[in-house]
Order: structure tokens, then C-alpha cells, then sequence
């Protein structure tokens, strides 16, 4: 379920907060301020796997404007402390190899790329922005030049995201690859950030000896996350030391939520599925009149024939006036009736009858004696100014025809348009309608207590930050793969990324990769990948039971379309 925000919560006075918390615990962090901060607290929606009970709160770090700040992080070396390198018996591994002109950040989709929110501030006075997740960022005055070294003054743009599932890592295309003092490793992340600044769409630096914190919240309490910041020239992380952790107990009673821009009742839902069927009735019918007219087709006009299979025949007007104007009419048989033979010529009859055959151009030829009665089906041969007649007479059938049959066509398309429009409502009511019922049942009715962390980034240059813990590649088991689909067809994949669930991170396979691909049997794993027209595939965890020891493996990979609600659904089941 998606998080709910309330940013519009009445502001609390000072009695509400003091009976929350104990500030003077929390400002004592901070080490070597002369004035003590403060927090301004508002809500957001903290959703704990596991736990029924959901919190908002967002906290933000403010200094007196007469103190000068004191770092909030610290900032060590390029290079991080012994312990913070897992050298858990890592082998070296080849890099995965970019093209020397392909971005560092390269979403596999454009379509699915994470979305940037964009504030406003002044450049010249700064200012403290509340993101709908809690996270706050607070920005310096004159903290901001152009790419000349000039500072700016005035309005200034800052695009800002979060990426906090393996999911967004995957559909942003932000690379997880870590080299660590030549060991290559992964970053499993505790929170991820993008921010950029712009005036007037140009792009702007952050000034020197200026930062802006970013108090990314979470509720995670462990220490061993560290602060990276990506290089996108090297195509590298750079090691920024630890983010200073702040924590705080907060006693809440009541769960607010933002509503949704459109409510659903049951009955709005009954409404809109009985408009959906109706519609689907109506594109259904007005297919089959499609496919019944095309049974229609005049048929050209035959000359000539097999003489050795036909009959000619005196034609009363009466029964039959679409061969009034015929003068010379032969009819013959259909190949391969099983009725008729050349023995029928060498036979006395003593009745003929011509009827016309149901929902058809055909005939039915019958011939009669006593006792005995052979039908064939037949059509007509014309020959001379017959045949000219019924040319004519054709062209203007087919006309007719093909009018009709365009008229058909266009209602169909307006019946199936008009479906699909309604299918699209109903699905997104009965979504919707879901959401608010899941966040009816998330509405905490008992004082609940939880504990909210923020950990600051102090961001010295735009780019994308990271609040991560480099951990080793899989090194359980190895194979040579390849993919399939459920028929067996060979499929090419590009690049994989395998996840390990309850770990935040991916593992990027290049497909020069597939001849010595690692995995980990222990861990539930999961194989996607991004292929042509808009599909995925996966390969779901039961599939990895079966592999194991084998040197060559391919793998059966279920084939789906990319939508918004695949993707929301794939970061349900792989959030942590």
C-alpha cells in the first residue's frame, strides 16, 4: 500500500509537545552547538514490515541565525575505515563495462523512471523544505553559484527524489556496483536521494564551503550504513564517512491520511463494473457483425469451367429474378461434391430443381427419378454478354459491400474505444477503493510508540546520495544461463538484475555475465529482466530449487507487460 501523507495537520502547540519529548536528550547530540536547535515537527507516515501500528512525524534540524552550525556528520576520508569494508574472502570479479558513452545513470525505461519533485527557495535567504516522506532539507543562504563560479541570488529550482526499494534502484537505471580497495561489491542501501538545482533551466552548483543537509527519514537504528555520494564521471561511489544518527520515542494516538482524489463507494464500484459489462457486451456484438458480413463476400463471376462437370438449365425468372437477365445459364458442380459422378449424364431423369443453398453464392442442383435423388452443389458459369452483366452486376455488390463492411469496422472500433475507457474505470475505482479500505484498517486506535531515526546527509555537491553498507557479490553457486519462455523459445536478454529478498539492493548481470552467473542457494532469489516492447521478465524463486550443481541452466522466464501497477506490486513484494 502506498504511503499517505497529511501535510495540512493543525500545527500542535507547546503542551502537546512536551508531554511527546524530551528535547534537551535529543539536542545533547549535538556536541559544540552554542545555542540549542530545535525541531519543527509535522507528520509523515512511516510504514514498519511486520507492525500494524504507522507514525507521522517529521523532524527538522533549525540553527540560531547569530551561531555559526556545527557538522551534523562526519566527513572522513575519501577512503572508508577498515570497518567499514566487508572482506569476507571476496574474489575479484570483472567490472561491469559501460560503453564510454553510456550515462551513469541509465534508466532501462524512460517510461518507469522515478519522478522528481521540484521546489522553489531563495538562493539569497535559503530555507528549510519538508518532503511528503518526512525527509528535510535544509538549504544555507547564499549557498548556490552558476557553473562560472558566480553566486546567485534569487529564485532557485531544486529537483529532489527518493529511492528507497530495489525496485526504483532497478527502474532508475542508478548503478549499486561498488569497487572497495579493489574488491567489487554491492551497496545494500538504508535510503537513497537525488537532488539537483537549476535557475531558469541552467543548471547550478552548490557554492564551496556550503552543504545542505538532508535528514532522510527511517526507522532503521543501525550504525553500520555509511554516506556515498555517486561520481557520475568515474561512474564510481565515493565514501563520505557516517551520517550522524538522531533518534527520538514519539507516543501517538490517532492516524491521519491524506484522501485520495477520488472516493469509491461498493455501490460505485457495482455502477461502474455494470457500465463495463454493458460496454463489453456492445464491442463484442458489434465484433461478430464484423466477422459475419466478411462471410458475405460477393463472389467474382466465373467463366469458362470444367464442362465435363456442368448442366445447363432454363431458369424460371420468378424463383430466381437475380438470374432474370442470364440468357445462357451453365451451372456447375463444386469440386469434389461426393455426390456426383459422370454416370449422372448417361442416366434418364425425369425432374430437375434448382434451389439457392443457405448463406451462400452457391446453388443446389437436384436431380430426380424414381426412387432415386442426387444433389450437388453448383455455381454459375458466364460466358459473352453474360458474363459483362455480371461483372457489372458484381462491382456494384462489392461496393456495397465494402461500404458496409467499413461502417462495421468503424462502430467496432468505437465499441471497443468506449470498453476500454470503462475497463480503465473500473479498474483504477476498484484499486483506489482498495487503498482506502487498507488505510481504514491501518488507522491506529491505541497510543502506539515508535521510535523515528533521522540520519543527515550533509550534501556538499548535487548529485545522488546514499546511505548504504557495501556487502559481498553472490558467491554460493555457479551457472551458465540463458532464457526461455513457457514454450521453450529462446529469449535475449540484455542484462538481468537478481534480487535477494530482504535485501535493499540489486545484482546487475551484463549478458557477458550469463557464462559465469553467481547466485546464492540459501537466499530467496528473483531474476528480471527488461526485453523488447515494453515486457519484463521474471524468473520467480521456485525456479532456483531446481538448479542447483548444475553447470547449464536455462531458465523459464514469465513474460508480463510494464505497468504501473506491476511495478507497485513487484515493490510490495520486495520492500523491506
Amino acid at each position: 500500500m502506498k504511503k499517505k501523507i497529511n501535510i495540512d495537520r493543525p500545527k500542535i502547540d507547546s503542551a502537546e509537545i512536551a508531554s511527546h519529548r524530551d528535547f534537551s536528550n535529543i539536542l545533547s547530540q549535538f556536541n559544540g552547538l552554542v545555542k540549542p536547535p530545535f525541531y519543527k515537527t509535522g507528520w509523515f507516515i512511516t510504514t514498519v514490515a511486520g507492525v500494524v501500528g504507522i507514525a507521522l512525524l517529521t523532524t527538522a534540524i533549525q540553527l540560531s541565525t547569530n551561531t555559526p552550525k556545527q557538522e551534523l556528520a562526519t566527513i572522513s576520508d575519501s577512503a572508508p575505515p577498515v570497518d567499514a569494508i566487508v572482506i569476507d574472502s571476496l574474489k575479484k570479479i570483472e567490472e561491469f563495462n559501460y560503453d564510454e558513452d553510456t550515462p551513469c545513470i541509465n534508466p532501462p525505461v524512460k517510461e518507469m523512471d522515478i519522478a522528481f519533485t521540484t521546489y522553489k527557495i531563495d538562493a539569497q535567504l535559503g530555507g528549510t523544505l519538508t518532503h511528503p516522506s518526512g525527509t528535510i532539507i535544509t538549504v544555507p543562504g547564499l549557498a548556490f553559484e552558476d557553473l562560472s563560479g558566480n553566486l546567485i541570488t534569487g529564485e532557485v529550482q531544486l529537483k529532489f527524489r527518493e529511492l528507497n526499494n530495489p525496485i526504483d534502484y532497478m527502474c532508475s537505471g542508478i548503478p549499486m556496483d561498488y569497487d572497495s580497495l579493489g574488491h567489487a561489491m554491492v551497496l545494500e542501501s538504508d535510503g537513497m536521494l537525488e537532488i539537483r538545482g537549476f535557475q531558469n533551466d541552467i543548471a547550478v552548483r552548490i557554492a564551496p564551503n556550503k552543504v545542505i543537509e538532508c535528514a532522510v527519514a527511517t526507522t532503521n537504528q543501525s550504525t553500520r550504513f555509511n554516506a556515498y555520494v555517486l561520481n557520475e564521471e568515474s561512474k564510481n561511489w565515493e565514501y563520505k564517512g557516517k551520517p550522524k544518527l538522531v533518534k527520538e520515542d514519539v507516543f501517538i494516538n490517532d492516524f491521519t491520511h491524506t484522501p485520495m482524489e477520488n472516493s469509491y463507494t461498493q455501490q460505485d464500484l457495482t455502477i461502474l463494473e455494470s457500465a463495463k459489462d454493458k460496454a463489453s457486451l456492445i464491442y463484442a456484438n458489434a465484433k461478430a457483425s464484423v466477422t459475419y458480413h466478411q462471410k458475405t463476400t460477393p463472389q467474382k463471376p466465373i467463366s469458362n469451367g470444367n464442362k465435363n462437370r456442368q448442366f445447363v438449365l432454363d431458369v424460371n425468372p420468378s424463383e430466381f429474378p437475380e438470374l432474370a437477365t442470364y440468357k445462357n445459364l451453365v451451372f456447375e458442380v463444386v469440386k469434389n461434391d461426393p455426390n456426383f459422378s459422370a454416370s449422372v449424364y448417361s442416366e434418364q431423369w425425369d425432374d430437375v430443381r434448382l434451389a439457392k443453398k443457405p448463406n451462400s453464392s452457391n446453388y443446389l442442383l437436384s436431380l430426380f427419378k424414381k426412387g432415386t435423388k442426387k444433389t450437388f452443389s453448383v455455381f454459375p458459369i458466364f460466358n459473352g454478354a453474360d458474363l459483362n452483366l455480371a461483372m457489372k452486376k458484381f462491382d456494384k455488390q462489392l461496393e456495397s459491400y465494402n461500404k458496409e463492411l467499413q461502417n462495421r469496422k468503424t462502430k467496432e472500433t468505437e465499441a471497443k474505444t468506449d470498453f476500454e475507457k470503462k475497463l480503465q474505470q473500473w479498474e483504477k475505482a476498484k484499486y483506489d477503493f482498495y487503498e482506502q479500505e487498507m488505510a481504514k484498517k491501518n488507522q491506529v486506535a491505541n497510543q502506539a510508540k515508535l521510535t523515528i531515526v533521522a540520519k543527515v546527509l550533509k550534501v556538499e555537491r548535487f548529485g545522488v546520495w546514499n546511505l548504504d553498507c557495501g556487502i559481498a557479490l553472490p558467491n554460493g553457486a555457479k551457472s551458465n544461463i540463458a532464457f526461455a519462455d513457457n514454450k521453450g523459445n529462446k529469449i535475449e536478454v540484455g542484462a538481468i538484475n537478481l534480487f535477494e529478498k530482504g535485501k535493499n539492493t540489486i545484482y546487475t548481470y551484463a549478458k557477458q555475465d550469463f557464462k559465469r552467473f553467481k547466485y546464492t542457494p540459501e537466499e530467496t532469489n528473483v531474476i528480471i529482466g527488461f526485453l523488447p516492447g515494453d515486457k519484463i521478465g521474471i524468473v520467480n524463486s521456485s525456479v532456483f530449487k531446481n538448479i542447483e550443481n548444475k553447470k547449464e541452466h536455462t531458465f523459464e522466464m514469465e513474460i508480463k507487460k510494464i505497468t504501473p501497477k506491476l511495478l507497485e506490486n513487484l515493490r510490495t513484494e520486495f520492500a523491506i
